[in-house]
């Protein structure tokens, strides 16, 4: 059988991991649907989002964690931890203050007078 190539390098080597690919595709994933979320202004939906981002987000840490054997050589592990702690925690405070008003509901934005002459 005979695989596909792409300059010189067999397709089924790939040319990145399929762990980044699921990754970034993840990513994006889930950045698309909280703009749906922030757009739609559902507070319910981002609270249940966020927890359960930040509880796979932990889980996934905690089992990288202790994959590696929990030697102390983990600065990258704690510093996503560390950024995704203060995102939630900022996530957080929005979802507490309520979501920004935009054009006319803020009275930033009032339309022309329509006359009729």
């Amino acid at each position: 059988m005979t695989w596909p190539t792409i300059s010189g390098r067999l397709y089924r080597e790939g040319l990145f991991p399929i762990d980044y690919v699921v990754a970034v595709t993840a990513c994006i994933f889930l950045i698309v649907l909280d703009r749906i979320i922030y757009l739609n202004r559902a507070k319910a939906a981002k609270v249940v989002y966020h927890y359960v981002t930040f509880a796979a987000f932990c889980a996934f840490i905690f089992h990288v964690y202790h994959r590696n054997g929990g030697s102390g050589n983990n600065g990258l592990l704690r510093a996503f931890f560390l950024l995704k702690s203060l995102s939630f925690a900022l996530n957080a405070r929005q979802v507490r203050s309520g979501y920004k008003t935009h054009g006319a509901e803020a009275g930033a934005y009032t339309p022309p007078l329509l006359s009729s002459t």
